[in-house]
């Protein structure tokens, strides 16, 4: 089996190197048509740089890809996508809380038993990063657009937006809640977004107000441990 890598950053230079011990694994070559398998790696890729005659070539090649928006492909190709595996997601939203919890650690001023965050979204990275955070003593609010039937008290964003936030507030869900006046009323609180794009804090770009940028946690802070777990899914595909 022959495969081919689109990209050696971030944890995909430590994916490479486990696969490289079992199989025949290079650097993606557009010159190379006999790729059984052509790992993606974890950021959104322009399906439109192949060339339309290179992909004419391939023989019964896997695609394997993070994000599930490369139609051209599924046309003609077997794609996996990542976004299909739910104990991939899972693993990876816990690495995510573990990356929240470092930019805590580095930067809050008082003890985290004495900290309070608001945690928007509640999905398999919010769910994460407040069980995480629950078990040290934060004390978490969370805001989400539905309210329903959770394990824990929720707030509706609605209600959110008219309240005090909280020093801190994660921004997990893609979708943006906050404007000009939020932050006029706000206090204006530090806010990591971790969101597709950073669209949870695309109207706030031009205020006055601190916000982390925190694309691919997992490979910043627990690089070798996120690159196991994408490890770990490839290979369902190989063996």
């Amino acid at each position: 089996m022959k495969i081919g890598f689109m990209h050696k950053e971030g944890r995909m230079k430590y994916v490479y190197e486990m696969v490289k011990n079992d199989y025949e694994t290079e650097v993606f070559d557009d010159h190379c048509f006999d790729y059984d398998v052509i790992v993606m790696g974890m950021d959104y890729f322009d399906e439109h740089s192949f060339d339309g005659k290179y992909l004419s070539n391939l023989k019964n090649t896997v695609i394997f890809v993070c994000y599930d928006d490369y139609e051209i492909m599924k046309e003609q190709f077997r794609v996996v996508c990542l976004k299909n595996s739910e104990d991939f997601l899972v693993k990876n939203a816990q690495i995510t809380a573990w990356g929240i919890l470092a930019i805590l650690l580095q930067s809050c001023e008082e003890c985290l038993n004495e900290t309070v965050v608001d945690v928007i979204g509640y999905g398999r990275c919010g769910k994460a990063i407040v069980q995480l955070l629950d078990a040290l003593g934060v004390q978490c609010r969370v805001i989400v657009k539905q309210v329903k039937k959770y394990t824990r008290e929720v707030m509706h964003f609605e209600e959110y937006l008219f309240k005090k936030p909280a020093k801190w507030v994660i921004q997990t869900a893609d979708v943006c809640i906050f404007d000009h006046a939020w932050v006029l009323r706000s206090g204006k609180p530090i806010i990591i977004d971790i969101t597709s794009k950073f669209v949870g804090t695309k109207n706030l770009q031009d205020e006055d107000i601190v916000i982390y940028y925190a694309k691919a946690l997992p490979d910043h802070y627990c690089i070798k441990s996120s690159a196991k777990t994408y490890y770990e899914a490839l290979l369902e595909v190989l063996v």
